[in-house]
């Protein structure tokens, strides 16, 4: 895709790139570049038990996928957390702090029903990686 720029006068060509590997049948990619930005889409953890093994699985998953495209969890702008009980926000909370200590990215944080009743917590962000 083209981007113009009146101020700039300029024309730069963006690069949307697929990073990371579709598991079969799926029909979404784990994580998407385009131009500086990453896309991550929501990572679980089904075949795990208890929600700390569950977040530290999605969480390292989610870092896994961001240094793929080029960047570190530092580069994270927002995260967005569902979890499939809203009580379960605290003990999420004392695992998420562990991968976003000083500065962590904005958030949004809701309850929902899960796609797979074994999810307890499934999460997304968006990164900005400057090429």
């Amino acid at each position: 895709m083209l981007q113009y720029s009146e101020k700039q006068r300029e024309i730069r060509i963006v690069e949307r790139t697929i990073i990371g590997t579709r598991s079969p049948g799926s029909p979404l990619s784990p994580a998407v570049r385009y131009g500086d930005l990453l896309f991550v889409s929501g990572q679980t953890a089904a075949d795990i038990d208890g929600l700390e093994a569950q977040a530290h699985a999605v969480l390292k998953k989610i870092r896994d996928l961001v240094q793929a495209g080029g960047g570190d969890l530092g580069d994270v702008l927002r995260c967005g957390v569902y979890l499939s009980d809203i009580r379960l926000r605290d003990r999420m909370n004392a695992v998420y702090v562990e991968y976003f200590k000083d500065e962590p990215p904005a958030r949004t944080t809701i309850e929902c029903k899960m796609a797979d009743a074994a999810v307890l917590v499934e999460i997304d962000c968006i990164a900005a990686i400057p090429s």
